[in-house]
């Protein structure tokens, strides 16, 4: 009952395109024949002799051998596809490492291109946080406003704006209310506002937007002023 279960068994397997069951399909045919020659002599259907008389033994031995040849056939499979596997993760790793390094590298173009765009700009644009402290500025806020890029981060937004006059007090409020409602809405505002310098007495009004950013979970805002008659021009 075992052969006649495992024979047809291995052969499916062995059409399904596995290997070792060929080996397997031949070791188990090897001890049926066995059986077959040994049961023909005890029946009195063959004569006795070294074949018929030791069948049984025969191809039990050559099953083993068949066997072994199929785990070995087995085991080099087993070790192929690791080699294949092994192959793989190398050639995923070397496209990966590529396209990293493709990556980083159109970053640093863009980075260099913003960065040639940003300072090549007459504009002032910087950065700040919800509490309107300023984080960054391009190094015309020194040409406009006579400030140095250094001492950006001790300065903030409101402070900027002119007040030196008792008649500037609406426009700092308007200022004030255009923050407020940055900060409510995440929207972008646009306005005119007066600008102190620390070297003129005069004020410069200038066009300024405002806007939110979420960088990697944390909100800034990008700001841009721009000169009036610089629009003009433009």
């Amino acid at each position: 009952v075992c052969i006649i279960l495992v024979i047809p068994t291995a052969g499916m397997i062995l059409y399904r395109g596995f290997r070792p069951a060929r080996f397997y399909i031949i070791a188990w045919s090897a001890f049926l024949a066995g059986i077959v020659l040994s049961t023909l002599r005890v029946m009195g259907i063959l004569p006795h002799n070294i074949l018929t008389e030791h069948g049984l033994q025969m191809g039990s031995a050559l099953e083993m051998v068949l066997l072994s040849l199929a785990l070995a056939d087995r085991i080099s499979m087993i070790k192929k596809e690791k080699e294949d596997a092994q192959q793989q993760i190398v050639e995923n790793l070397n496209r990966s490492n590529s396209e990293i390094r493709e990556a980083h590298r159109k970053v640093t173009i863009s980075e260099e291109k913003y960065r040639i765009l940003v300072e090549g700009s007459g504009e002032i644009i910087f950065t700040m946080d919800e509490n309107w402290n300023l984080l960054t500025a391009s190094k015309s806020i020194k040409k406009e406003l006579h400030i140095n890029p250094e001492d950006v981060p001790s300065v903030r937004f409101p402070d900027l704006i002119y007040g030196g006059r008792e008649n500037n007090n609406l426009g700092r409020k308007t200022v004030m209310d255009k923050l407020e409602e940055l900060s409510r809405l995440k929207k972008p505002v646009n306005f005119t506002a007066q600008f102190r310098s620390p070297i003129n007495s005069e004020p410069r009004e200038m066009d300024v937007r405002l806007e939110y950013l979420n960088l990697e979970g944390k909100n800034e805002i990008l700001g841009r002023v721009s000169s009036i008659i610089d629009d003009s021009l433009l």
